[in-house]
């Protein structure tokens, strides 16, 4: 809890994935890929209560192991490829409601597929939410280096062509407006916002900027292959 503010974790992790099979607990270093976020969840000093919303049994039993609860298995109608993750923190948010009576002013939602993801990336973006007056959501953002002004496309004879007309083709990269992409840290918002506009951006969103590095996401083996990488040099160093 934060400034008299309940603080909701929500998890989310589906069993099914196109690119790598049970990506949600496939090991890194050893490590299911959700116990990064499992045990990083559980350092926060600002959360108050931690939930994994996944359709798979198996992933149920790997984080229940982490000490964390599983208190539903998410219903096959918002578990499927074209089902968002707002359909999923939606479902979770209404159930604790509806089963417990238990009511939260903000959510927190953390993927798993952010292992460089670390403790004080999710305080320090809580402390800067509950202490903007204004603000009503907020996401994790990374800065983005390659520029939309320069990429191409290409047409159906086979040529290139600019994405975006021609006006800053020749501009130097330092003369170009800073950038920022979400890169699927973490996003929190007001849950009574969320639910009336089922979006994680509505009204006054910070962005909470992360490191390259630390926005590693795991979406293929290539990504698979650098967060070890990265998370063995972080080892090394402590």
């Amino acid at each position: 809890m934060i400034n008299g503010n309940r603080i909701l974790s929500i998890i989310t992790a589906r069993g099914g994935s196109k690119g790598i099979p049970h990506k949600n607990i496939i090991p890194i270093l050893n490590k299911p890929l959700i116990g990064y976020t499992i045990e990083e969840a559980k350092k926060s000093i600002y959360i108050d209560t931690i939930i994994v919303s996944t359709d798979d049994p198996k992933i149920a039993e790997v984080t229940e192991s982490y000490g964390v609860p599983v208190p539903f298995l998410r219903p096959v109608e918002i578990a499927r490829d074209t089902s968002s993750s707002e359909d999923a923190v939606t479902h979770s948010i209404q159930w604790l409601k509806d089963n417990r009576n238990d009511i939260y002013q903000t959510f927190i939602l953390l993927q798993p597929t952010s292992p460089l993801r670390r403790k004080e990336h999710i305080d320090e973006a809580i402390y800067k939410y509950t202490n903007t007056p204004e603000a009503t959501s907020l996401i994790s953002v990374t800065q983005v280096k390659q520029f939309p002004w320069w990429m191409k496309t290409i047409t159906p004879d086979g040529f290139l062509q600019n994405f975006i007309g021609d006006q800053t083709r020749n501009t130097r990269r330092q003369d170009l407006p800073e950038l920022f992409i979400p890169n699927g840290a973490i996003y929190i918002s007001d849950v009574a916002l969320f639910l009336t506009s089922g979006s994680f951006t509505a009204g006054n969103t910070l962005p909470f900027l992360m490191s390259e590095e630390d926005s590693t996401d795991i979406d293929d083996h290539f990504d698979i292959k650098l967060a070890e990488l990265l998370l063995q040099e972080r080892q090394n160093e402590n």
